[in-house]
């Protein structure tokens, strides 16, 4: 996976829930669904994918993910369609800071797990590093402030954000709820290229015109990793890219600290018995 922050994050999240097979789970904010399809196929367990944007979330149910095990669900994070007690886990990967009343959403987390169940959630974190998004970094740190998120590639890490995390704000809307328990709070992805961010955006908008068949679009498309073939040598510069970027992310491994930077917030809580 090109985005190595995204593929860090499911890595905690599949720590954080240790799904099993009989296990019913809530991918919150699933977007197109490629969380719930790394879950449902290394885990076998039950997904239930909810999104409120109804063009994204047709783009999930297009790629024809809605085979055994999986359900799809239009529906509002502050208000969701479940009885109490309703899933063994729930994920809400990036979704906090799009919404305008955050505290709801964790509400209704810590509703629709089982007494034992766990939340795992994660947000982008204000205390970003300077590589991944220098020029929203240079401009906060002159007093200027971000760029706007309606600015495409200028918005860096606030495109499309209603707000980034410090980590105290993070853990205090979780744990604002009695119910949840936090038990484990960490920084994700400290180190990476420089203009990381600004690359992965390039990145994404080219592609994302390229036709189908493109070799270079499957090598970059997240979803098309069962069609690509893996190739030990390889010529291809976006293959060596990869490498590069995978070799300063083993960085990351040991440096997990939330108050330090970090590109993304990552906690895991557990639903208290009733």
């Amino acid at each position: 996976m090109g985005d190595l922050s995204y593929r860090r994050r499911i890595q905690a999240i599949a720590e954080y829930l240790d799904p099993k097979p009989e296990h019913r789970i809530l991918d919150l904010g699933a977007g197109e669904g490629f969380v719930s399809l790394a879950l449902r196929e290394a885990f076998g367990c039950r997904i239930v994918a909810l999104d409120a944007a109804p063009p994204i979330l047709h783009q999930g149910v297009d790629r024809n993910l809605h085979g055994s095990g999986q359900t799809w669900l239009l529906g509002d994070g502050a208000h969701l369609p479940f009885r109490d007690g309703s899933f063994d886990g729930v994920v809400c990967s990036e979704v906090l800071e799009h919404v305008e009343d955050d505290a709801a959403v964790v509400r209704e987390i810590a509703r629709v797990l089982k007494p034992g169940g766990v939340a795992a959630l994660t947000v982008p974190c204000a205390n970003y590093p300077a590589l991944w998004d220098p020029l929203n970094w240079v401009r906060e740190r002159l007093g200027l402030g971000h760029f706007s998120p309606d600015s495409g590639f200028w918005g860096g890490l606030w495109a499309m954000h209603l707000r980034l995390y410090r980590p105290n704000e993070f853990r205090r809307v979780v744990a604002g709820d009695e119910r949840l328990e936090v038990t484990h709070f960490e920084g994700l992805t400290r180190w990476c290229l420089p203009f990381n961010h600004m690359l992965l955006w390039t990145g994404k908008q080219l592609y994302g015109r390229l036709p189908e068949s493109s070799a270079a679009y499957r090598s970059m498309e997240k979803f098309e990793y069962a069609h690509t073939p893996h190739r030990r040598i390889s010529l291809n510069p976006i293959t060596w890219g990869l490498r590069l970027m995978q070799l300063i992310d083993r960085r990351n491994d040991r440096l997990r600290d939330p108050h330090g930077a970090s590109t993304n917030l990552a906690i895991r809580a557990v639903r208290r018995a009733a």
